[in-house]
């Protein structure tokens, strides 16, 4: 009977220790995700970031092409202009 005791005060023991070690992997599975889950927020932000710097750089160029395209276009006319001031003197 003594012995019966015994065994069922280890088997409590266990089942109590076998408890607080799941609660300790839960909370340390718990803390896992979170980081992941901030990684990938932090990911996440900085890949919209790249994206919208991408887009101010495509959008600087096309300002750039479209800023060269109107000077060429200044610079033509101001070469027929004297060509036509030297055509008429």
């Amino acid at each position: 009977m003594e012995l019966r005791k015994e065994m069922d005060e280890k088997y409590k023991q266990s089942i109590e220790e076998l408890k607080a070690d799941w609660k300790i992997i839960a909370k340390v599975q718990s803390e896992i995700l979170e980081k992941q889950l901030q990684s990938f927020r932090e990911i996440t932000t900085l890949k919209e970031e790249v994206a919208v710097k991408e887009e101010i750089t495509l959008l600087k160029e096309e300002a750039l092409n479209d800023e060269s395209v109107k000077e060429a276009a200044v610079k033509k006319e101001e070469v027929v202009k004297e060509k036509a001031n030297l055509a008429i003197v």
